[in-house]
Order: C-alpha cells, then sequence, then structure tokens
C-alpha cells in the first residue's frame, strides 16, 4: 500500500486560501443582496395596488339652508378607523357628481388635509359639532402637499368633487345632517 503524504502549506498560502474564501463570500453576498433589491417579490404588493378604488356607499348626506330647504344631497363613503382616515380619497381616479366621503372625528378640533397622492381635485368641506359648515376649501391641488386647514373646530369633514360647493351656493353656516344606511 502507498502511502500518500500531503505537503504542508506554508503560513502564507493559508492566509491566501483563507483570504480568498473571505472574498468569494463577500462577493457572493453582495450579489445576493443586490437581486433581493432588485428583483420584484411576487408575493408583496404596494400599498396603492391593494387599495380598493371603488367607491362603497355607507350612507347620505345632505346640506340644509338657514331657511330649512334641502340644498344638495350626496351618496357616502365612511371613513372612521385610522387607516380609512389617512388614505381617504388617495389614488382614487373618478368620483361620481353624487358622491362624497365623509371623514367622522370623536371630538371637534382644528383639522388639516393634504392632496399627496390624491388625484381629483376636491372640495373640502369642514364642518363644525353642531353640524354647519365652519370653512370650504376650494378647488384643491392634485398631489399638494399644502395643508387646507379648517378656519374652526370640525368634527366632520366632506370631500366632495373640486366646484361642487359653488355649483350648489354652499355656504359658512348651512346646516349638515348625515345617516349610516
Amino acid at each position: 500500500m502507498k502511502k500518500i503524504s500531503k505537503k504542508p502549506q506554508s503560513p502564507r498560502t493559508s492566509y491566501l486560501s483563507k483570504f480568498n474564501v473571505g472574498i468569494g463570500f463577500l462577493v457572493i453576498a453582495a450579489v445576493a443582496t443586490i437581486l433581493i433589491m432588485v428583483l420584484p417579490d411576487s408575493g408583496k404588493q404596494s400599498a396603492e395596488e391593494n387599495l380598493s378604488y371603488e367607491f362603497v356607499k355607507h350612507g347620505t348626506a345632505t346640506f340644509i339652508d338657514k331657511d330649512g330647504s334641502e340644498i344638495c344631497s350626496f351618496d357616502i363613503e365612511i371613513a372612521d378607523t385610522a387607516e380609512t382616515m389617512s388614505t381617504g380619497l388617495m389614488y382614487r381616479d373618478s368620483l361620481a357628481v353624487n358622491q362624497a366621503m365623509l371623514f367622522l372625528y370623536e371630538k371637534p378640533d382644528i383639522l388639516s388635509f393634504w392632496m399627496k397622492n390624491t388625484y381629483l381635485p376636491l372640495d373640502i368641506i369642514f364642518i363644525g359639532p353642531d353640524s354647519t359648515i365652519v370653512s370650504i376649501g376650494k378647488e384643491t391641488t392634485p398631489f399638494s402637499e399644502a395643508s387646507v386647514v379648517s378656519k374652526g373646530p370640525s368634527q366632520y369633514v366632506l370631500e366632495v368633487n373640486a366646484g361642487i360647493s359653488d355649483k350648489f351656493n354652499l355656504n359658512i353656516g348651512d346646516k349638515f345632517n348625515w345617516k349610516r344606511d
């Protein structure tokens, strides 16, 4: 039987071998990181893709003038959770003339809205705890990050298509009521 003898490695050869393995590991890790970042993950969807864009009627809102006559009425989608309130009408590409989104707050406050990720120009109607219009942010600019702020404590906010408040001549002091279906 022939004995195979292993040639002893010099310390320098052993160091270079370990160095090459380390470099190889770093290259593989870098490539894997780049692939993870670049290739789409079929299991994940963007927040925009997960949103429902269809209007869902939850109730009806009506405005009444100082004489008690009905001014106009809307089918409303209600935003009353943290998620629905933070999303609002973002990413929607249409809203019928008779549709609106109603934001419900637990207590009155000076409220501020913006149009980031909102494709539609809107009128934002701020309504006080006594159900009267406090102020109206008219003809908001889509995608704007500028704040539209209520001019008084508001507990409800109704978003409608831009121009609706002028079309129906809605004014500060007009009354508002709503009901859930």
